[in-house]
Formats: structure tokens, C-alpha cells, sequence
């Protein structure tokens, strides 16, 4: 559900990112995780934290 909203909002902005990405950025969020990816789509979200290699 939270996902969902996250998408929309961003989607409200102008700002189009897949689905997949928002429900994983989500998961981040909500579990305070870091994400390994080189997708750019996830700088969109800003408390997605990156782990640095």
C-alpha cells in the first residue's frame, strides 16, 4: 500500500519510475536497508540509502 502511494506521488511530480522500483525502495524505507543497484531511478527517492562499494 505504502509503495503504491510513494508511486503516486511521484508520478503527481512528473517523475516516472516502475513499480518494482518504488516496492523496493518501500521495503528499504520501512526496514531502514541499503540498496546495491546501478539503476539511477532510485536517486529519486530520498531516503533510499545506497551501500557504496
Amino acid at each position: 500500500m505504502e509503495a503504491g502511494k510513494l508511486c503516486n506521488s511521484l508520478r503527481k511530480k512528473g517523475i516516472a519510475v516502475p513499480s518494482t522500483g518504488c516496492l523496493i525502495a518501500q521495503l528499504c524505507i520501512d526496514r531502514d536497508l541499503r540498496i546495491f543497484s546501478l539503476d539511477s531511478h532510485f536517486d529519486v527517492f530520498g531516503q533510499v540509502k545506497r551501500l557504496e562499494a
